[in-house]
């Protein structure tokens, strides 16, 4: 897998990048004991080097690959938006964007945020969100928040560029290995289940793919997901500080808000990332020629893009679940159609992996 991954992450930061030269990092791929993937942060002296860790329980699962588009979104944000500028849409404009919108939430619901967040400042009278921008003392008071609203808008970013480079694939992969059997414990650096959820299946509208996956919308669906949801330009309503049991979950609440009311533009910013790097719109003409080559047991050839290949195998994959899921555990030979089915699934993902080096050579045939 690593040749595919390398070529994607260099596209996207060469194809993007305000400086065209030097700009190409050295990728490494590292196997991890971390269930997820993951993108390691770079330091100072390796600034040129961008790690990716993939589980090493899956390290030959290609069918993982679409999870490393939110981790290939890290990458992104720290050499691009963070330092340098998208042709049209520079990130000085989303993260004023960011900061704009954290004021004017704060601006809003003066009574209910002041007293939680603002508690050691001896202000009575609501200020615009000029005034809190101008200054200082309230811009430091509101950076600990403002830290909260960078986090969930790049996790928010990186989850609609993996959905962006792989469409459905992203989403099924999401949830076959990310998925929460239950309700984990709220982490400050991302938005809550539900409003991830939820925007994730509004990138996947404003981006106009065909269909969201069934699997996905049963799964989520008591979080919130449903086929129709669009963005909106209004926030959620603010919940008052009483609800909340610590300052902390309060200002992640708010965090969220902010963040809903920036969905849009984070869309945008994955969409015009992936535009410049000429990674195309799904096709559903070409997944299904690959689809029907991977379901008689051959690589795919002729893909038109990554996002297209993965897309073909999750579908089949999707089938292969549900077949798994309809075995009746108590039949007699319940064993035995167990064993079949998993030795389609793994002859299905050996033929993905043969599948990403024919689509390596085809482009160096171009």
């Amino acid at each position: 897998m690593y040749e595919p991954l390398r070529e994607l992450c260099c596209t996207l930061i060469s194809s993007n990048a305000r400086l065209k030269t030097d700009i190409t990092p050295s990728v490494v791929i590292s196997s991890e004991w971390d269930y997820s993937p993951l993108y390691f942060q770079p330091t100072q002296s390796l600034l040129e080097l961008v790690i990716l860790g993939i589980p090493a329980c899956e390290s030959d699962n290609a069918l993982l690959f679409p999870l490393m588009g939110h981790e290939v979104g890290h990458v992104f944000w720290q050499r691009i938006i963070l330092y340098e500028s998208l042709d049209g849409l520079p990130f000085a404009e989303i993260k004023m964007h960011i900061t704009a919108a954290l004021y004017s939430i704060v601006s809003k619901n003066w009574n209910s945020v002041a007293p939680a967040i603002l508690a050691d400042q001896d202000i009575s009278v609501p200020l615009t969100s000029d005034e809190i921008a101008e200054s200082k003392t309230l811009r430091k008071a509101l950076s600990p928040l403002e830290a909260i609203v960078q986090a969930q808008a790049e996790e928010t970013f990186c989850d609609f560029l993996g959905i962006r480079l792989f469409p459905s694939s992203y989403l099924e992969a999401f949830t076959q290995y990310l998925a929460p059997g239950t309700e984990p414990e709220a982490n400050q650096l991302y938005p809550s289940w539900s409003l991830r959820i939820q925007n994730m299946v509004c990138a996947a509208n404003h981006y106009d793919f065909s269909s969201i996956p069934r699997t996905f919308l049963d799964h989520f669906g008591p979080l919130g997901a449903t086929s129709d949801l669009r963005f909106t330009k209004e926030p959620f309503p603010l919940r008052q500080r009483s609800d909340f049991s610590s300052d902390l979950q309060y200002m992640c609440h708010v965090a969220e808000v902010v963040v809903s009311t920036l969905s849009e533009t984070l869309a945008q910013a994955a969409n015009l990332a992936s535009e410049n790097a000429k990674i195309p719109m799904p096709d559903q003409e070409n997944i299904t020629t690959i689809e029907r080559m991977l379901r008689a047991d051959v690589p795919g050839c002729g893909s038109l893009s990554l996002g297209n290949l993965l897309d073909a195998a999750w579908r089949i994959h999707s089938d292969l679940l549900a077949d798994l899921a309809a075995i009746n555990p108590n039949a007699e030979d319940a064993p035995h159609q167990r064993s079949v089915v998993e030795s389609k699934a793994a002859v299905l993902r050996e033929a993905v992996l043969k599948s990403l080096e024919v689509l390596s050579l085809e482009k160096l045939a171009v």
